[in-house]
């Protein structure tokens, strides 16, 4: 899990971090351009070597984020 410094350049570059299925962490962007994979690469370096997944989510996903932003 990224320490401070490297979870202020993350959140500079406009991820957030929550927790994933299983409980391990996972960082939310909503677009994942070129300034979003360098920021990657910069904090996460080696680390990233078989261990970095992007995964898009799924259409329920999106509706049941809306949905419960909207009744917030």
């Amino acid at each position: 899990e990224p320490g401070g410094a490297a979870l202020a350049r993350l959140a500079a570059a406009g991820f957030t971090l929550e927790r994933g299925d299983g409980g391990a962490p996972a960082l939310r962007r909503a677009v994942l351009d070129g300034d979003a994979l360098s920021a990657l690469r910069d904090v996460l370096g080696p680390a990233a070597a078989g261990g970095l997944s992007i995964e898009q989510p799924t259409m329920n996903e999106v509706f049941r984020t809306i949905i419960e932003r909207s009744a917030a």
